[in-house]
């Protein structure tokens, strides 16, 4: 009786274990569908950025080209501006780079870190359900050699010691309450026995 109850507490160990486990596991698959997701949408803001940054190359480009071709006094001012236009692409486009770069970097380091925290869940879930198993298996055991124990010990003796045990007790015919044979009242309801 005492390996069954133990048997119990600890099945009841390893189902919450398990159902810990099992939910840290999916919090880290959704965690991980977010991450995988996320880099559409970076991909599609880092286009429109470089795209727009390209536009500001070129509109510098073709600014200083017709500033250049032009012999008016406000040409050193549409220079300054296309430079300008110039370095403002090209830094941005660069620093764009690098924050990507480092961001990619470190997302995919997420996912490796989520991916070997999901192998080493994945192991602990399968580990405490084959413990469950065992520790099934070894209870059914233990039960089958209890129950031979008690149908060795219940023999022809306890037999006839409870049908001696029956003989000594009667019904009141009042109530239906079993009482001893010698009772001369019923102890439930009073009644007088002949």
């Amino acid at each position: 009786m005492k390996e069954t109850i133990r048997t119990a507490s600890i099945l009841e160990i390893y189902n919450e274990a398990i159902k810990d486990f099992t939910l840290e596991k999916k919090k880290l698959e959704n965690r991980l569908r977010i991450l995988q997701a996320g880099g559409v949408g970076r991909g599609i803001g880092g286009c429109l950025f470089f795209g727009i940054m390209i536009l500001l190359f070129l509109l510098g480009i073709i600014s200083m080209a017709v500033a250049g071709g032009s012999k008016s006094n406000d040409s050193g001012g549409v220079i300054v501006f296309s430079i300008f236009l110039l370095l403002i692409s090209v830094t941005s486009m660069i620093a764009y780079g690098k924050n990507a770069a480092k961001k990619s970097i470190e997302k995919k380091k997420e996912i490796n870190q989520i991916n070997g925290r999901l192998n080493e869940l994945i192991k602990e879930i399968n580990d405490r359900e084959l413990r469950k198993k065992s520790l099934l298996e070894a209870e059914e055991v233990i039960v089958a050699k209890d129950l031979r124990v008690v149908q060795k010990t219940v023999t022809q003796e306890t037999f006839s010691d409870l049908t001696i045990n029956l003989n000594l007790e009667k019904v009141c015919p009042m109530c239906a309450e079993t009482v001893k044979k010698a009772a001369k009242i019923c102890r439930y309801c009073g009644h007088k026995f002949e």
